[in-house]
């Protein structure tokens, strides 16, 4: 199995009008690395997921995220937005931007496979990137 995220999948300059564009431009870069199959099915299960409630958090970060047939390994993809994107957070644009995908029925089980592997050593350089919101 590989990484859950690596340097190709990590945009330190995301530009993007809205959350639409943050989400196909990372999206692009899971299919680019070979983790999703099909953008566009894969886009219509972001913004399913999306329509059901924001992923944003306070405190300037966005998560987009869904379970999806057209995944084909976990992942994790990162952009940092300088000028902020709306993922609907209380608190206003999201400046970092994490979107994870699993292919899976039980979510749950995704969160806790992801962050098992990510605290057992899995993690890039992006890692701290992220982590201090740096």
């Amino acid at each position: 199995m590989s990484e859950v995220i690596t340097a190709d999948l990590v945009d330190l300059d995301l530009k993007a009008a809205d959350r639409q564009s943050a989400s196909r431009q990372l999206a692009e870069r899971l299919v680019a690395a070979g983790r999703v199959t099909d953008i566009e099915g894969f886009l219509a299960d972001i913004a399913k997921r999306e329509s059901q409630m924001p992923t944003g958090l306070e405190g300037g970060i966005g998560i987009p995220h869904c379970r999806s047939a057209h995944v084909s390994e976990p992942s994790l993809a990162f952009g940092r937005a300088s000028e902020g994107v709306d993922f609907g957070a209380p608190d206003g644009p999201a400046d970092v931007s994490s979107m994870v995908t699993k292919r899976t029925i039980n979510w749950f089980e995704s969160a806790t496979d992801l962050s098992v592997r990510w605290t057992r050593g899995s993690r890039s350089t992006a890692w701290p990137v992220w982590h201090t919101g740096a």
